[in-house]
């Protein structure tokens, strides 16, 4: 098995696309952020640190707008090479983001995993998004310098743009991508029927420089494909949240 190494904390992604497991290797005194519920195994020795991120506001704030939770987890190493696994709440895959100053990245909500302890996480909000789409699309913005580990349904695709052309992924797969990028938010279809019938609402149509991370699945279509399946068919919206949250966790 290849680790891959940054600074002092070696990794490495297990199973890949359907059942990723990320391993990591901490040093004594070295900390990683992990989204609660996230951890798998871990050393013995290993500290769990429950806290809020910043203030309560503004941890209100970010569970309200992502879903994301309340509270943020650091796992702190006591000894050198303390091994930490975690996965996602699902069969979903594992994707690293090297975040370097300066460089920021907008990450789907739902989908941050855990980060190395100097990446800084935000709120980043789209009024039109909220507006026009059925989808939840608030995002985070991670900055600051170090690793960011995410997470996704089925398995994560990686394109990169330069400035001669632009690509267009549909929200709901949407899973990251550079803050340099430039994006619009359109009808994937001329006209509402036509975009009923299909199934498709709106999509983002990127510009610029930079990569993009995007599923190859998502959950709102593979519930709403189990619903017919189920036994009380008629109470299909109820239904179709019900496995979200089963998927969810």
């Amino acid at each position: 098995i290849i680790f891959f190494k940054k600074c002092i904390m070696e990794y490495e992604i297990l199973w890949k696309p359907s059942y990723s497991c990320l391993h990591c290797k901490l040093s004594a005194w070295e900390k990683i952020k992990v989204e609660p519920g996230s951890m798998v195994a871990m050393d013995p020795t290993a500290e769990i640190v429950w806290k809020m991120e910043w203030w309560l506001l503004w941890a209100l704030w970010r569970t309200f707008l992502t879903w994301e939770s309340f509270f943020v987890t650091d796992i702190k190493a006591n000894k050198d090479n303390s091994d930490i696994y975690l996965a996602p709440r699902s069969v979903w895959d594992i994707e690293k983001i090297e975040i370097s100053e300066g460089k920021e990245w907008i990450v789907q909500w739902g989908w941050f995993l855990a980060s190395t302890s100097e990446i800084q996480t935000n709120t980043k909000f789209e009024w039109f998004r909220w507006f026009m789409s059925w989808e939840w699309l608030f995002m985070i913005k991670v900055s600051w310098n170090g690793t960011c580990w995410v997470s996704s349904f089925w398995a994560i695709l990686e394109y990169e743009l330069d400035w001669t052309e632009n690509f267009i992924v549909d929200n709901a797969h949407i899973v990251a991508f550079e803050s340099s990028l430039n994006y619009t938010v359109k009808n994937s279809w001329n006209g509402f029927f036509s975009a009923v019938k299909n199934g498709e609402w709106l999509v983002c149509e990127f510009s610029g420089k930079g990569k993009i991370y995007f599923q190859t699945r998502n959950v709102w279509s593979f519930v709403q494909e189990l619903n017919p399946f189920l036994s009380n068919r008629n109470a299909s919206q109820w239904n179709d949240w019900l496995f979200w949250w089963i998927l969810w966790g």
